[in-house]
C-alpha cells in the first residue's frame, strides 16, 4: 500500500472520530442537565404536551415516536437541541411519519415548544430509567 493511501485512509478515520465526537457533545442527553431544569419550565412543557403533542406521541399516530420508543428519542437526541427545535418548529418528514409544524400548535411561542421538548425528553428519559 502507497504512503499515499495510508495517509488518505489515516485521515479518513479521523474525520470519522471527529465527526462521531460530535454526535455525543450534542446529544441532548449528554448537554442537558435536566435535573437542573426550571420547574416552571416543564410544568410549561407538561401543558403543551398535554394539550398537543400527546395526540400523536402517546399512541404513535401518524408515525411519531412514543414515550418509550426509546430507538427513536436516542436517534433524535443526536442531532441535537438546535436541530431537534428546528424540526419541531418547522416541521419534519422522516422516513416512519410526519411532524407538522410546530406539532400542530400554530400558537405556541417559541419558549412553548422548547419547554414542551424538554419535557418529552425528559420524559422519555424517566421512562427508560424504570425500564432499565
Amino acid at each position: 500500500m502507497s504512503n499515499m493511501l495510508r495517509l488518505l485512509m489515516s485521515l479518513g478515520l479521523v474525520f470519522i472520530a471527529l465527526n462521531c465526537g460530535d454526535n455525543k457533545k450534542n446529544n441532548i442527553y449528554n448537554t442537558i442537565d435536566f435535573g437542573s431544569i426550571d420547574p416552571r419550565i416543564l410544568d410549561l412543557g407538561k401543558k403543551v404536551y398535554d394539550n398537543i403533542c400527546a395526540s400523536c406521541h402517546n399512541y404513535g399516530s401518524a408515525g411519531a415516536a412514543t414515550m418509550i420508543d426509546f430507538r427513536a428519542w436516542d436517534k433524535s437526541a443526536k442531532k441535537g437541541m438546535v436541530k431537534v427545535l428546528e424540526n419541531v418548529s418547522e416541521g419534519y418528514k422522516g422516513a416512519l411519519g410526519v411532524m407538522p409544524p410546530k406539532g400542530n400548535c400554530l400558537s405556541c411561542s417559541d419558549e412553548e415548544i422548547r419547554a414542551s421538548v424538554l419535557y418529552l425528553f425528559k420524559k422519555v428519559l424517566d421512562n427508560k430509567k424504570k425500564i432499565d
